[in-house]
This record gives structure tokens, C-alpha cells and sequence, in this order.
């Protein structure tokens, strides 16, 4: 039986289609390799056929704290301090999070493996790069030469605590295949981890005392696309949830706002403040995993611009908006972010300390 090659993605612009086709052309040259594409996108182009032994389409998205909100989602999110006429107050918002639609589009592909009588398997992201097609040759060998190994992981620093593995490129056998399939149950996946998903396969891993390998890599992401593709046109009005962070790159500079919509405890009117904020940042360019740089001070310049309603604000002031209004972030003329400010789960909430 060839080896199940799962690959994930969800193409909303045209350089995802571009990225994607292009490793399918390259996967499909790796002798041994059933291939099987999974997605919640319903954009699969023609050509995907032609490559993949199977296609799997489940329109079905969750985004947490979104499709989902509850305590354990309320746990991703942001905290703002300020000083309002004297007294302290926080402003959290909770961030969507596409963790558990990106697990669901993994098992949708594992599922189709099993039924096939697959029994060993890799996950891979659409857009990984070139060192996981070049270390995938050995994954499989290592799974055929030991029936004992039960997955290959490559580690995850994020520069929190909690160890985790990167779910961007991994391999596993059918014991591994059966405990993560487990998850697809929304209940226990918020009951056994936190978030961020990387957390999950060290939890099944010590859980069961699966015997595992985890690899060395020589850079800080497997990933070529950010979450938000820079090439995809942001300016079309987005309506829906929103990542309220926007990191981009400005001259020679790493930069991010902070969005915050909320409203106060106590009242019904909506407000917003926008923040530029430093942050850190794992450097490339130093290829070690988790090695941290500050990048960036607060400071901004008069080319990064913020509207309500195509009237330019202030960056680090608190402002009244209305009920149904439209935010843009602009930057040397170039739309960064417009999306229009309606739902209520695109709000926080502003508290006293």
C-alpha cells in the first residue's frame, strides 16, 4: 500500500492557487504516493484533478470565536490598559481562530486514507516549502523500517511556555491516525488542549506514550504564506470576521496595529481605538527557532492612515462609532484592511480594573 499524502488548503486568492500547484507538480514526481487534497474552499482549480487520486470538499469552516464562542475560545484574544478621567480599565477582544477548521480539514483527509486501507500518512500544508518535500522521502522510510514509530514531528516556538509540534508537515501511522481522529469531536478538543493547535499532538503523543521522532529544522516556519496572504486584495469590503492584528512590512521595517472595537460594561455605544504597536518577532534571518528581536517601535508615519467612514482618525485615541460603520487601514495608498464594523462578535469589551 503507497503512503497517504494529505495536503490542505483553502485558496481565496490566486497566489494560494499558484503556491498550491506548483507542490502538487513537485509531489507528484515522489514515487509511492497516493495523493489526496483537502479543503474547505470551494475553489479547487481543474488542474488539481489531475494530480490528486482523491479530492475532498467539506464546505463546513468553523472559526472559533466566531462560528464558536465560548470560555475556551475566550481564551485567544487580546488585552488593552488605559487610563480613562483617572481610573484604570482593560479592553479585551477575542481573535478568530481557524485552529480547529484547520484540524477538521486534516481528519477530512485522514478519514479518506483509512477507508482506503492506508496506513501510513503525512500532513502537509499547501504552501510548505522545499525542505518538507526533500525530508519526506524519509519520513516514509522511517515508518515502513520501524512499526513501532508512530509519528515525526518537527517543533513549534511560538515564545510561549508549552511545547508544541508544527501541524504545517508531519507523519504518522494508523495507531497516531485513530487518537487524532479522536478530536474531530468538538468537545473533546476543547476539553483536552489550549490553544494554539500545535499543543495538540504532544498531548496525544504523552497521553498514549506513542513512540515518536522530532526533527531538527534549520529555519523558523515551514510555511511560504502568512495567514494573511499580503498578495491577496484586501481591498474589498470584508463583512464578516476579522483578524484584528495587521502585520506588514513598511520600508525596512517589521510593523503591526492592534484593532479594538468594543463596548463599555455598562453601555450600549460603540467605540474604537487603534494602537501601533511594537512587537516581537522570530528573526529569519538568524535561523534558529525561537530566537526573538524587537523590531519596531510605536511611531508611524504620515502614509500609514486609519478611516471611519472615509474620515482619517487618530492612532492611539479613543473614538465613538456608530452602529454599522466602515474601517480602513491604508498604507503608502495600499488597502490593508477594510472591513466594515456591524456584528456584534466583532466587539470587546471595555471593563474597569
Amino acid at each position: 500500500m503507497k503512503h497517504f499524502l494529505i495536503i490542505s488548503g483553502y485558496l481565496s486568492s490566486k497566489n494560494k492557487e499558484k503556491t498550491l500547484l506548483e507542490l502538487l507538480s513537485k509531489v507528484s514526481k515522489i514515487d509511492d504516493l497516493t495523493i489526496c487534497y483537502s479543503t474547505h474552499h470551494s475553489n479547487i482549480p481543474k488542474k488539481v484533478y489531475q494530480y490528486c487520486d482523491y479530492v475532498v470538499y467539506n464546505k463546513n469552516n468553523p472559526i472559533l470565536n466566531w462560528d464558536y464562542i465560548d470560555d475556551f475560545t475566550k481564551k485567544f484574544g487580546n488585552q488593552m490598559f488605559l487610563t480613562l478621567k483617572n481610573k484604570n480599565y482593560k479592553i479585551t477582544t477575542y481573535n478568530p481562530n481557524h485552529g480547529y477548521a484547520h484540524l477538521l480539514n486534516m481528519l477530512d483527509g485522514i478519514s479518506c486514507g483509512i477507508s482506503t486501507g492506508h496506513t501510513t500518512f503525512t500532513c502537509m500544508n499547501y504552501d510548505v516549502i522545499d525542505f518538507c518535500l526533500e525530508q519526506l522521502p524519509g519520513h516514509i522510510a522511517e515508518l515502513k523500517k520501524n512499526s513501532n514509530l508512530c509519528a515525526i514531528f518537527y517543533p513549534y516556538d511560538d515564545g510561549r511556555i508549552e511545547k508544541k509540534y508544527n501541524t504545517e508537515f508531519f507523519s504518522f501511522n494508523s495507531q497516531f491516525a485513530q487518537k487524532f481522529y479522536e478530536y474531530r469531536d468538538y468537545n473533546k478538543f476543547r476539553n483536552d488542549i489550549k490553544l494554539p493547535i500545535e499543543t495538540l499532538p504532544k498531548f496525544i503523543i504523552d497521553a498514549n506514550n506513542f513512540n515518536y521522532m522530532l526533527l531538527k529544522m534549520d529555519t523558523w516556519n515551514l510555511g511560504k504564506i502568512p495567514f494573511a496572504d499580503p498578495e491577496e486584495d484586501k481591498s474589498k469590503l470584508n463583512d464578516s470576521w476579522f483578524v484584528p492584528i495587521v502585520d506588514y512590512d513598511y520600508k525596512d521595517d517589521k510593523k503591526r496595529i492592534l484593532i479594538y472595537p468594543f463596548k463599555p460594561w455598562n453601555d450600549e455605544q460603540r467605540y474604537l481605538r487603534v494602537i501601533m504597536d511594537s512587537f516581537d518577532h522570530i528573526d529569519p534571518s538568524n535561523n534558529k527557532s525561537g530566537t526573538m528581536k524587537k523590531l519596531q517601535s510605536s511611531s508611524h508615519y504620515d502614509d500609514e492612515k486609519i478611516y471611519i467612514d472615509d474620515e482619517e482618525i487618530n492612532f492611539d485615541e479613543t473614538i465613538k462609532i456608530s452602529d454599522d460603520c466602515n474601517f480602513k487601514f491604508i498604507v503608502s495608498d495600499k488597502i490593508l484592511l477594510n472591513v466594515r464594523l456591524k456584528d456584534p462578535r466583532q466587539f470587546g469589551l471595555l471593563q474597569p480594573m
